[in-house]
């Protein structure tokens, strides 16, 4: 890329991501080829716009890479999460999230974890950020994890049912059988997790 093409903020805005999250400088070159790729694409000209778009679409690659690495217990257990919010509530409760897991399982015919292990899980995934999953005191009841979805819809859904990818059985099968809606090959296609209830 040519140099006058180049914002100095821009630069700096990199520097500032990379110090700020490890002080790496590998960091701070992925950002910037990224950068410049999104704007050889698009403006042709790499400004802290570009910088903003390539910071967050490495996090998402990053995310993505994340929920492709899971082992299949706790792929289940984010769809469980995911799905029992898809049911139009905005948090869910680790026996709320429990009780879709067990379904889910039943349905693929694997035996499914106590919820204290799925407990266990949730506290990984939000670890890693798929979602926010705070332990609440619920009195004398004890305390629970309140799930919300840390990623936005779209970024769910194309994580989760990502078109044209080929899918191993255990997915496209969880998606027929638990009423999900797979329009192609895979259940990383187009599928609605709204469809378990």
């Amino acid at each position: 890329m040519d140099e006058s093409k180049v914002e100095e903020g821009a630069l700096r805005r990199i520097a500032a991501y990379a110090s700020r999250e490890t002080g790496d400088a590998r960091k701070a070159v992925e950002l910037l080829v990224k950068a410049a790729n999104i704007a050889e694409e698009t403006t042709g000209r790499l400004t802290q716009n570009e910088v903003e778009v390539a910071a967050e679409t490495l996090e998402v690659d990053k995310t993505e890479e994340l929920i492709r690495a899971l082992a299949t217990q706790q792929k289940l257990s984010l769809i469980a999460c995911y799905a029992s919010l898809a049911k139009g509530r905005s948090k869910s409760s680790t026996g709320q999230v429990y009780a879709v897991y067990s379904q889910l399982c039943q349905t693929q015919q694997i035996k499914p974890l106590t919820q204290r292990r799925v407990s266990d899980m949730i506290s990984f995934l939000d670890l890693y950020g798929v979602i926010n999953a705070p332990v609440v005191p619920s009195g004398r009841y004890g305390q629970t994890r309140e799930i919300a979805a840390s990623l936005p819809k779209g970024v769910v859904d194309r994580l989760l049912h990502r078109e044209g990818e080929k899918a191993s059985n255990e997915w496209r099968k969880l998606g027929e059988s638990s009423g999900l809606t797979v329009r192609s090959a895979s259940l990383s296609a187009d599928a609605e997790l709204t469809a378990i209830e």
